[in-house]
């Protein structure tokens, strides 16, 4: 499978810089809210920025990060390195996956969310932040502005859905955030900053970042009674009844 190395790299160093920082803080009060509502004993973030201070809203005692390369930072609880082509973590095993543009600049979108959802428990949560592409980022696509845009998938939030809802999740929140043009213009992003409140006013699905809440829902069979005063399917009544004939 074909994954530029680096490309995870950049997207840490975006979150750094002064667009990426503004992005971020506002995915901070995202999970701020949501994290302290799931429970369970295991929490697993792949790929995301340097500063993992949103995970610190999580009650989970539990947190592993994990990277499509060896990490250069120390993270205080659980490192994992992936590798490109599987998942090496067991089925039934997360209470919580975050997933902050991990579907970004993946090749196969679809393979990775259904491998990561099958180590995810029935009930367990699951987070994702994507870039969308119906919002006035594309016109940072189109000219270029960002190098890191180039190999973005962009996957509208209704296609997520519908992956999701393919591997037994059932959505619970979508909703979108940061509705100005992710600029390195300080001045020019502080002169846009009235449309946030225009954007998530007249048209808040057209927000530059979109974030996914699902749960993980499995099915389970009811065992079906007879009940006393059942017919059964053969009734004596209509068994023929044989009769032996001597054979001379």
């Amino acid at each position: 499978m074909d994954i530029e190395v680096n490309v995870y790299r950049k997207l840490q160093n975006w979150y750094d810089s002064y667009e990426g920082n503004l992005v971020y803080q506002s995915q901070y009060i995202e999970l701020k809210d949501i994290l302290p509502n799931c429970f369970g004993y295991h929490l697993f973030q792949l790929e995301g920025p340097k500063n993992l201070d949103w995970l610190q809203n999580s009650p989970i005692g539990h947190k592993v990060l994990g990277r499509f390369e060896y990490p250069e930072l120390t993270f205080e609880d659980s490192q994992i390195v992936i590798p490109y082509d599987q998942i090496p973590i067991q089925e039934n095993s997360l209470d919580v996956i975050i997933l902050p543009h991990s579907l970004d600049f993946y090749p196969d979108p679809s393979y990775l969310l259904k491998a990561l959802v099958a180590p995810l428990m029935p009930e367990g949560s699951i987070i994702i932040f994507g870039f969308n592409p119906y919002s006035l980022l594309m016109i940072e696509r189109w000219f270029q502005c960002q190098s890191l845009f180039e190999k973005c998938n962009f996957l509208s939030s209704s296609n997520i859905c519908k992956m999701l809802q393919e591997n037994q999740c059932e959505i619970e929140q979508v909703k979108t955030f940061a509705f100005r043009p992710l600029l390195k213009n300080k001045s020019a992003m502080k002169k846009l900053r009235f449309l946030e409140t225009l954007g998530s006013t007249c048209c808040p699905s057209l927000g530059c970042i979109y974030m996914i809440v699902a749960r993980k829902r499995v099915e389970t069979l009811t065992p079906l009674r007879l009940k006393n005063n059942a017919v059964p399917i053969i009734s004596k009544k209509n068994v023929p009844v044989t009769t032996q004939r001597s054979i001379k």
